[in-house]
C-alpha cells in the first residue's frame, strides 16, 4: 500500500487508487468496484461488509435529470495509515508490512479498520499523529453509543467507546482536541501505532 494515496479528490482530499486495499473515495464512489477492485477484496468478498449499518451517510453529487437522488455511501472503515500506508505528518512509507513486524504494541494492540467519521471518511486511510501531536488528522466515527469499532491486527474486534462525542465539521482535518477527554481518546488511538 505504499504510495497508494494521491490527491484530488473530492474538496482536493486525498483518494486512494490501484494497489491500495481499495481505490476512489467514499465521498463520490456510486458503486462498489472502487472496493472490488482492492487488493484485500478477494479475502473479503462480501461488499457489505465495507459498510457499517448505523452509517446513514450519503454520496455527493449524485445527479438526475438536476435533481439529487439519496444514495448511501458504500463504504464505512478505514485502514490503519501506519500499517503500509503513508506515514502522517512526515509523509514518509510506512515500514510495517507484515505482521510479524508489529512487537510494541503487540498486534492484539494494534487497529487495523476503524469505523470512521462520516464527516472525514475519504480515500480509505486513516491518518492518525503520532504523540506528542494533540490534533485529530482523521477522525472515528461515534455513532455506536458515542463509540466505533476497531479491528485488530491480531484478528479480533472491540467496540471503543469514547468520553467526549466526535463532531467535526466536513473535511475538517487537523482538529485540535476539544479538550482533556477528547485528548485521551485521542492517544487512546496514538497507543495503537506500532513504533
Amino acid at each position: 500500500m505504499a504510495g497508494s494515496i494521491k490527491w484530488g479528490g473530492s474538496g482536493g482530499g486525498p483518494i486512494s487508487f490501484s494497489g491500495s486495499w481499495l481505490a476512489g473515495s467514499a465521498r463520490v464512489d456510486r458503486n462498489t468496484t472502487n472496493i472490488t477492485n482492492g487488493v484485500l477484496f478477494r479475502y473479503n468478498q462480501s461488499v457489505e461488509i465495507y459498510h457499517c449499518p448505523a452509517d446513514r451517510s450519503q454520496i455527493e453529487t449524485v445527479f438526475a435529470s438536476r435533481r439529487w437522488i439519496p444514495q448511501l455511501r458504500n463504504r464505512s472503515y478505514s485502514l490503519n495509515s501506519w500499517l503500509n500506508g503513508m506515514e502522517w505528518p512526515e509523509g514518509r512509507e510506512s515500514r510495517f508490512i507484515r505482521s510479524s513486524q508489529l512487537v510494541a504494541p503487540a498486534p492484539s494492540s494494534v487497529f487495523v479498520f476503524l469505523d470512521e467519521h462520516e464527516n472525514l471518511i475519504e480515500d480509505g486511510h486513516f491518518a492518525l499523529h503520532r504523540k506528542p501531536m494533540r490534533s485529530w488528522q482523521n477522525m472515528p466515527a461515534d455513532r455506536h453509543g458515542q463509540g466505533c469499532v476497531l479491528s485488530y491486527a491480531d484478528g479480533h474486534a472491540a467496540r471503543k467507546g469514547w468520553r467526549w462525542p466526535k463532531k467535526p465539521a466536513d473535511l475538517e482535518w487537523n482538529k485540535p482536541a476539544a479538550n482533556d477527554q477528547d485528548w485521551r481518546d485521542l492517544l487512546d488511538l496514538q497507543e495503537t501505532i506500532p513504533q
